[in-house]
C-alpha cells in the first residue's frame, strides 16, 4: 500500500494511462476465505451449471440475403461505398472483393459504378453487397 503513495510510481502509472485500484493484503485474504467458505453443495451446483451442456441447444444463425431495387445516390472510395435510394427504402452498402458487379450484363469493377444508375442490389445483412446489377 506504500507504493500507492509513491509519487514517482503514480506519475508513471498516469503517464501509461494505467488504472490503479489498490487492495490491501488483508482484503485479498478475506476474499479468498469467503470464496472457500461456501458450502460444498453450492460449489457443486455452480460447477454443474457451468459444465453441463446437455440442456444447451446450439443453433446456427443465418444472415438473410435480400434483393432491393433503386438508384445510386452517392459513391465513396472508388465505388467501395455505395448509397442508394429506392421507392420505399434507402441504404448504404459496403462493396468488397467478393461482390459481383454487372453493368448492362457485363462484368464490371466497383469504380465503374456511377451516380444515377438504376440497379438491383443483393444485400446480406444490413449493408454488405453480395451483388450489384445495373442497367
Amino acid at each position: 500500500m506504500a507504493t500507492m503513495k509513491d509519487s514517482k510510481f503514480m506519475a508513471d502509472a498516469n503517464k501509461g494511462k494505467l488504472e490503479i485500484t489498490p487492495i490491501s493484503g488483508d482484503a485479498v485474504q478475506k476474499l479468498i476465505n469467503d470464496m472457500f467458505s461456501n458450502p460444498p453443495d453450492l460449489i457443486a451446483a455452480a460447477n454443474e451449471a457451468v459444465n453441463n451442456t446437455s440442456r444447451t441447444k446450439m443453433v446456427k444463425a443465418t444472415i438473410p440475403v435480400v434483393t432491393v431495387s433503386g438508384k445510386i445516390t452517392g459513391l465513396k472510395r472508388k465505388g467501395k461505398r455505395v448509397a442508394w435510394k429506392g421507392d420505399v427504402k434507402k441504404g448504404k452498402l459496403r462493396v468488397g472483393g467478393k461482390t459481383k458487379i454487372t453493368i448492362a450484363g457485363q462484368k464490371a469493377k466497383a469504380s465503374a459504378l456511377k451516380k444515377g444508375m438504376a440497379c438491383n442490389f443483393k444485400v446480406k445483412g444490413v449493408e454488405t453487397a453480395v451483388a450489384i446489377d445495373c442497367k
